[in-house]
């Protein structure tokens, strides 16, 4: 699913405005995280790879609005970008910390502070293409 929503984060972004995107991506992986994380394990079943898919559009918004916030250079910055997709590796060591410390479950918050900083994030910036 992530595979898919990052293709699909893709070609949405060739309809709609980035920040739009991302504001509606954010609200849809809590939504499907909230589902995940508070539902029974049938709804679960569904509802964490609705949360990866919504979760993994967030990344090519991201890509995109970086990309589009310099002005040259950009094979030089695209590749600074994918040495720093650091939070791909971080974020899951902290929920796994977390994970031992408190548990799993409670563990998985830690994405809303993620999520709220990039919903916060495209609140401010200027609508770009």
């Amino acid at each position: 699913m992530t595979t898919i929503g990052c293709l699909a984060g893709l070609a949405v972004l060739k309809l709609w405005n980035a920040k739009q995107v991302l504001k509606t991506a954010c609200i849809l992986s809590a939504i499907a995280l909230s589902i995940a994380l508070a539902g029974d394990r049938q709804l679960s079943l569904w509802a964490f790879p609705a949360a990866g898919f919504t979760i993994s559009v967030v990344f090519s918004v991201v890509f995109s609005l970086a990309l589009n916030s310099v002005s040259k250079y950009h094979g030089s910055f695209s590749g600074i970008l994918c040495s720093g997709i650091f939070g791909g590796a971080l974020v899951p060591f902290i929920v796994g910390a977390l994970g031992d410390w408190v548990g799993l479950r409670y563990a998985m918050l830690f994405l809303y502070i993620t999520l709220g900083y990039l919903f916060f994030y495209c609140s401010l910036r200027k609508a770009t293409g």
